[in-house]
């Protein structure tokens, strides 16, 4: 695969965060909520450096740690890779910046806003710890009000599923569509307990009413972790990387197949790149191609088994049985 072939990168242009989501893996590591690395305008300018290199490309600005509003340089970043022929859709919160800012976002052609709003007035913060319902919905406001595109992004959960209605509603008087969204993680996660820094404790439960994918069989193989289950299963992973083709960029500026190899690459390095030499994806040293021809890239399949001795065990647990644990968005409107 060379960079031509990509035709969607996941930018997670910093790991500083103004909320702190339970189950999100910041939270989980006690990282601070600001401080944290965040990518430079002027690395994203090199790395893209050209009109062919972003035109035509979705770019989404995510977070495994962090939220992409939080850049200082977050319109910049929208609009150089605007203007250059991208396409950007900011995943976020919401909960932070000023009218002015989401006035100015929303008149960004080529861009869009992905808002994770899991509940309404009374129950979104419950998950989005720290984000103030008012403040949110102000932003919202302001930025469609000034024409920007977006949806809804809506996890049910117990407590929030009698909101999924009002939030719809609300989410269709502003012009956005509206997801409901279900992943391997919170269903996993349910019955969880979470104690915030500076909110009551929470017990996560997913909703009956709204339910998450079916896990029983991802369940089994990773209770059992029997080789045979795994080899049988390595034919049913979907792999965004591949499959798209996609790649993940982090905020240290390395670039990896996806989120979840970067998120498992934080947790144990050496296990997952197969080397502890921790420059061999940096693109503030290497160009996209370059990474992509490395040995990391070229085995990377291979590894899917469990009897290959550097297996990756996260590309079986999030991406097999079709990428079932992966998010699954459901369009409720469009």
């Amino acid at each position: 695969m060379l960079e031509n072939d990509i035709v969607e990168y996941e930018l997670e242009i910093t790991a500083d965060c103004n909320a702190e989501c339970p189950l999100c893996a910041r939270t989980k590591a006690n990282m601070p909520l600001r401080g944290n690395t965040s990518m430079s305008l002027d690395n994203i300018k090199r790395v893209f450096s050209t009109r062919e290199s972003c035109e035509g490309k979705k770019f989404k600005l995510c977070g495994v740690y962090g939220d992409p509003i939080v850049h200082p340089d977050c319109l910049e970043i929208c609009e150089y890779l605007t203007v250059n022929g991208g396409y950007v859709d900011v995943s976020t919160n919401g909960g932070i910046n000023d009218e002015e800012w989401w006035t100015r976002l929303g008149k960004i052609k080529g861009t869009t806003v992905s808002f994770a709003v899991d509940g309404f007035e009374t129950t979104n913060h419950i998950y989005r710890v720290n984000v103030n319902w008012k403040i949110l919905e102000r932003n919202m406001r302001a930025f469609t009000s000034a024409g920007g595109k977006g949806r809804w992004v809506f996890i049910p959960f117990t407590h929030n599923e009698d909101d999924f209605e009002k939030a719809r509603d609300l989410a269709k008087e502003l012009g956005l569509s509206f997801i409901k969204r279900t992943s391997g993680r919170n269903e996993l996660g349910k019955g969880q307990v979470h104690k915030p820094r500076k909110a009551e404790a929470v017990i996560l439960n997913t909703s009956k009413k709204l339910p998450h994918d079916d896990l029983t069989e991802l369940k089994e193989l990773i209770l059992y972790k029997d080789i045979n289950k795994v080899e049988e299963a390595v034919p049913t992973i979907k792999c965004k990387h591949y499959d798209e083709p996609h790649a993940f960029i982090g905020p240290d500026m390395t670039l990896w197949p996806c989120c979840f190899l970067y998120n498992e690459s934080q947790r144990i390095y050496s296990q997952v790149a197969g080397t502890n030499d921790r420059e061999f994806n940096n693109l503030t040293k290497f160009s996209i191609d370059e990474v992509l021809q490395t040995d990391f890239y070229k085995n990377l399949k291979s590894r899917w088994y469990a009897s290959h001795p550097e297996h990756l065990q996260r590309c079986i647990r999030t991406c097999s049985f079709k990428g079932v644990y992966q998010n699954k968005m459901e369009v409720i409107d469009s």
